[in-house]
């Protein structure tokens, strides 16, 4: 039978401060000071952590900084619904354009969850038209909202045609991580397509947008660092921060306003002001 984790910890915590105890007295106190200021340490660390779910602001210098695209990269990015592009790559696809890449950006679903698709599609139009893409570098798959799923196949198959059509050297899409089913469903069929087709020379970057508390924190703080959520702080998560300047701020923010639909609901209008931040955060994969 396997040993109990937890009988291991406390037998080796009980040896701790056995070993105390024989201590001379003169040094007792500094070792129960040293045990006590390192459990409240930590576990002001842990309630934190519990509370917020995401790093605090000032650990924004352990993440590695990306640079902009150069002017040679194609980049596709796969944008679940009318929006996403904005919340996660607005300042990336702004500087890359101004280095001279091209950026195509597809809509994957109709964001017509509350009978708003031809809105929203107006609305991610002049969204993306701040950023500088072209409308003729705008493709709607057209997919009903919240039924990617159902979709999967043919889905796949119009990714596969225009990546291969695009030879993009760059694809962004969401995260397999996200909670939000369409999002999680685009993220595993890129990661799909990229892994059963080994000729494609690629660099593949994935953004969050919907996790338990987070982004932290909410609202607009344009002057605060977007960190990863804590729990995804695990070696299959390689972020990386993309830092954007006073300039790119205000151009997301302005392609974020672009969203009137979205901004006039509680919830989608906290997660759009919040992915205004002094970084945008990706996954390397």
């Amino acid at each position: 039978m396997p040993k109990d984790p937890n009988c291991c910890y406390n037998s080796k915590v009980k040896k701790i401060f056995k070993r105390i105890k024989k201590l001379p007295t003169k040094y007792k106190i500094p070792a129960y000071t040293a045990i006590a200021i390192g459990v409240l340490y930590f576990g002001s660390f842990g309630i934190y952590f519990k509370y917020y779910g995401t790093l605090p602001d000032a650990l924004s210098n352990l993440l590695t900084e990306i640079p902009t695209a150069s002017k040679d990269e194609r980049i596709l990015i796969f944008s679940p619904h009318p929006d996403d592009e904005t919340i996660g790559a607005a300042g990336y696809t702004k500087k890359a354009i101004e280095n001279g890449a091209v950026v195509k950006i597809v809509c994957v679903t109709d964001g017509n969850k509350h009978n708003l698709k031809e809105l929203r599609y107006q609305e991610i139009q002049k969204a993306t038209k701040v950023l500088g893409v072209s409308e003729k570098n705008l493709i709607f798959y057209d997919f009903p909202d919240t039924k990617l799923k159902d979709n999967a196949q043919r889905f796949k198959e119009l990714a596969k045609k225009d990546i291969y059509d695009f030879k993009p050297t760059i694809i962004i899409s969401t995260i397999t991580a996200d909670i939000n089913k369409d999002h999680k469903e685009t993220g595993e069929i890129i990661d799909d397509l990229i892994r059963e087709n080994k000729d494609l020379k690629i660099t593949q970057l994935g953004f969050l947008v919907h996790y338990p508390k987070w982004p932290r924190p909410e609202g607009l703080y344009p002057h605060r660092n977007l960190l990863p959520p804590v729990k995804l702080m695990r070696p299959e998560y390689n972020w990386v921060k993309f830092p954007l300047d006073e300039a790119t701020i205000d151009t997301k923010e302005e392609a974020v306003l672009q969203y009137k639909s979205q901004l006039k609901l509680i919830l989608p209008r906290i997660l759009l002001q919040s992915s205004v931040k002094k970084n945008e955060l990706f996954v390397v994969k």
